[in-house]
């Protein structure tokens, strides 16, 4: 009886791990369709914000597009570009009325790790699953 709690402890672990991934991964493909769309769109810039989450620091730009206000995390180097600039051009897709990134922006290694912590996590409940029928 030992034996089997790491089992089903692991076995339920790695279940709502591979749930949790799962569940994310839909929005990271939608993101890299965005990104590798290449399809730009001028928005109206209102304002650039330099914001530090502990040692981090990450530049926002906030636009209007489409009447409607919205705001990106962009690179340093393409908020430097266009802060000063009334206008700007951003990745976006219709489909994904709340996804724009600056041009260059890229979300492959994103959409692999998603894809990888699913398959592994999958692959830890099914050995777990195994091992507790095996067991039993």
């Amino acid at each position: 009886m030992s034996e089997r709690v790491p089992y089903g402890f692991s076995f339920l672990l790695c279940l709502v791990l591979t749930v949790m991934f799962s569940l994310v991964l839909p929005n990271k493909l939608e993101e890299a369709a965005v990104a590798e769309s290449g399809h730009l769109v001028t928005v109206d810039l209102l304002r650039g914000a330099k914001t530090r989450f502990s040692k981090q620091t990450s530049y926002e730009l906030h636009f209007l597009y489409n009447g409607s206000e919205h705001s990106t995390r962009v690179s340093v180097d393409y908020f430097q570009q266009v802060k000063d600039q009334p206008t700007a051009q951003l990745l976006h897709l219709a489909v994904y009325p709340r996804l724009f990134f600056a041009p260059g922006h890229s979300e492959q290694g994103q959409v692999l790790s998603g894809v990888l912590l699913v398959a592994l996590s999958a692959g830890g409940t099914l050995w777990s699953l195994f091992k507790l029928v095996k067991g039993a």
